[in-house]
């Protein structure tokens, strides 16, 4: 897997970020975030990456458009342990026809230290399971600003949005 850092240097977008907080009960007996509780952050860090950019992927489903993982590739560098703040940045790209692909790392502040880099393929599937696009996905490549793509100080608000393209 290629370094996010060597992605984010071929593109123009900057990472979007969300810092958060290991929290006791996320930790297994060895005193370490449980492996299965990334994949948690770093799917919160791209719903909220999505809505800062305008998207809202609970009403896609609803109108019938679903964003499914389809790989997943987690390399994991140092363990997170219980109070750690950390930070969880995304960056997007369009994969092919129908994929998106996220590049995300996980590092532990404040010194940011490497914890966790990850890809995950996404496939923009209708309600019948098959391949397709919205114009509605193209948010999530706008360039980045400062502003947008910080940690929210609230949740962005859903918005209506009209039903998706259905390209077969």
């Amino acid at each position: 897997m290629a370094a996010p850092q060597d992605w984010q240097a071929n593109h123009d977008a900057a990472p979007f970020t969300l810092t958060l907080q290991v929290r006791d009960y996320e930790c297994d007996f060895q005193g370490i975030v449980n492996h299965a509780v990334y994949l948690h952050y770093l799917e919160h860090a791209r719903h909220e990456f999505a809505k800062q950019r305008g998207l809202n992927v609970v009403a896609l489903a609803q109108q019938g458009l679903n964003l499914v993982i389809i790989r997943a590739e987690l390399d994991y560098k140092s363990p997170l342990r219980n109070g750690d703040e950390f930070s969880v940045s995304v960056w997007a790209e369009r994969y092919s026809r129908a994929r998106l692909r996220f590049h995300q790392q996980i590092t532990r502040a404040p010194a940011g230290q490497l914890c966790m880099q990850a890809q995950l393929t996404v496939a923009a599937m209708n309600a019948r399971g098959r391949p397709c696009w919205s114009d509605q996905l193209e948010c999530i490549f706008a360039t980045a600003s400062p502003e947008r793509d910080s940690q929210p100080t609230r949740p962005a608000a859903a918005t209506a949005a009209p039903p998706p393209k259905q390209h077969e």
